[in-house]
């Protein structure tokens, strides 16, 4: 049962990275089966006197070579027209085929989705092209034929006017003429064969039908269909490995807290476990758990980084990603609304202007607000309310040009945080990533240079060892006060916790099988 169940939640794991193309691969499959109309094939078979034949084409039709110079000649265009205005029908050359069964057959097919008329196709183009390979053949056959004769009207000149005068002379004659004679009459024979197959009956004909054409019976529909979506499924499966395992492959990624560490050549501030699947509330964030909603922010391992990252230090702290989608947002408002749980005045502020999530969560729109004049007083209007929080106020992610640029003159983010120190006691700041290089963006390494501390947060099987090695390199470069790296396992889901999600997923339709999944996964040893 337990290998069954790692099985499923495996599968589940990977669900994006393979599942979804999977299926969206099967889906196109059974589409395409349905829109295009099945192929019909038939087939002619002719048979081929090798032994006889003296044109290049038709000697030893098996050897290497021959197969593909005669394919090539059954899709010359002149052939395919003279059949096609016959038949009063175009013909496509992607539409034939030619096959050498061995030595001696030749199999010759068509294929077409209109099923009409199909064998009269097959064979009128198996008969066209019978007479185009031996049209050459004919015309060589008759040259000599013609050359021959040519030659024995000149030797009986020549016996004529030696009249018995030289024996040996005449004698020599006689025999080429014997040799020319013997000659003419097996290409006599050579042609007669060749003539049959213009004929009516070409039965002994150099080449000729073994078998007129037959249609092929074609493949069942519901055949069709699952070879198609098996087809379809690996495409999927390609596509999955080429997007999102391939270029994986020879970069190494951090795995847990220690690689986070000896990558980064910094001390591990902290991991942040999966605390399930976050969702957004006028409110704030909460988890849905039993069909109940908590706040992770009251979760006892919130509880623990909050200790270690606000409570015992004092000034801004910016928490700021490698590359981006590593959490920062979310982390930093479940830290702030903890910390305003306890208390204290937390001003929670929007720099990350790569994707603006706080602001967006909280409906905060455009933070169209500019820097106050020094020594300002009272409170700060730009800094916004938050519904259920008493204590906390966030600071949308700046747009106004003037303020973009002040910001990134010198003194301007310190001059912002001294300004929200005075506001309240705990300040967080939600920074772009690293890599971030979009316009009108605050660079990421000013903002941490201008804080108290700043925490680097990289998300385990996704950020690689390298960038978050350059990363830590560039905060430390510019003396930015570095406390250490985060590790975010919000995609490292243990077997168990992955069935336990799969079984929320369940719950919703089925919820007898998601009680009994959940009990499963709680007696079998996973991981």
């Amino acid at each position: 049962m337990t290998w069954f169940l790692s099985l499923i939640a495996d599968m589940w794991r990977l669900r994006w990275r393979f599942g979804l193309p999977i299926v969206i691969g099967a889906v196109a499959a059974v589409v395409y089966t349905l829109s295009v109309p099945p192929t019909y094939e038939a087939k002619a078979l002719l048979q081929v006197q090798s032994e006889a034949a003296r044109a290049p084409l038709l000697r030893t039709i098996s050897a290497p070579g021959q197969e593909t110079a005669l394919r090539q000649f059954l899709k010359n265009a002149q052939l395919l027209a003279d059949t096609g205005k016959d038949l009063r029908r175009p013909l496509d050359a992607d539409h034939v085929g030619l096959d050498v069964v061995n030595d001696h057959l030749i199999s010759v097919s068509y294929r077409s989705v209109q099923r009409e008329g199909l064998e009269q196709t097959t064979d009128a183009l198996a008969y066209n092209f019978i007479q185009a390979l031996l049209a050459p053949e004919r015309m060589r056959i008759e040259q000599l034929i013609l050359q021959n004769q040519q030659e024995l009207q000149e030797i009986a000149g020549r016996l004529a006017t030696t009249d018995g005068k030289d024996a040996a002379v005449r004698e020599q004659i006689m025999g080429r003429q014997g040799k020319v004679q013997t000659d003419t009459i097996q290409l006599q024979s050579d042609l007669r064969s060749v003539n049959l197959a213009f004929g009516n009956n070409g039965s002994q004909s150099l080449i000729w039908f073994a078998e007129p054409a037959t249609l092929v019976p074609p493949t069942d529909a519901w055949a069709r269909m699952v070879s198609n979506v098996l087809f379809g499924m690996f495409l999927g499966t390609l596509y999955g490995w080429l997007v999102h395992e391939a270029p994986r492959r020879g970069r190494r990624v951090i795995r847990d807290g220690q690689e986070a560490s000896e990558a980064s050549g910094m001390p591990l501030a902290g991991i942040v476990p999966w605390l399930g699947k976050l969702k957004v509330a006028p409110t704030g964030l909460y988890v849905k758990v039993g069909g109940k909603q908590l706040k992770p922010s009251e979760f006892s391992e919130l509880g623990r980084l909050q200790r270690t990252l606000v409570r015992t230090l004092r000034g801004p702290l910016v928490l700021l990603g490698v590359q981006g989608s590593e959490g920062t947002s979310s982390l930093a408002f479940m830290l702030a609304e903890r910390t305003a749980a306890q208390g204290k005045t937390v001003a929670l502020v929007d720099m990350n202007l790569k994707d603006r999530m706080l602001s967006q969560w909280l409906g905060l729109g455009d933070g169209n607000w500019e820097l106050p004049a020094k020594g300002k007083k009272g409170r700060w209007e730009a800094l916004h309310p938050v519904a259920g929080h008493d204590n906390l106020r966030v600071l949308a992610a700046p747009r106004h040009p003037e303020t973009l640029t002040k910001l990134g003159e010198a003194g301007g983010l310190p001059a912002l945080f001294d300004l929200l120190s005075a506001q309240a006691d705990v300040v967080i700041v939600d920074a772009s990533p690293m890599a971030a290089m979009n316009r009108g963006n605050v660079d990421a390494v000013a903002v941490a240079a201008a804080s108290a501390r700043t925490v680097l947060i990289a998300q385990a099987d996704v950020t690689p060892a390298g960038d978050l090695k350059r990363a830590a390199d560039g905060l430390l470069l510019v003396g930015a006060p570095l406390l250490g790296v985060l590790l975010n396992q919000r995609y490292s889901l243990t077997r168990r916790q992955l069935l336990g999600q799969l079984a929320d997923r369940i719950g919703v339709v089925l919820p007898p099988l998601a009680n009994a999944l959940r009990k499963a996964a709680i007696k079998a040893k996973l991981d």
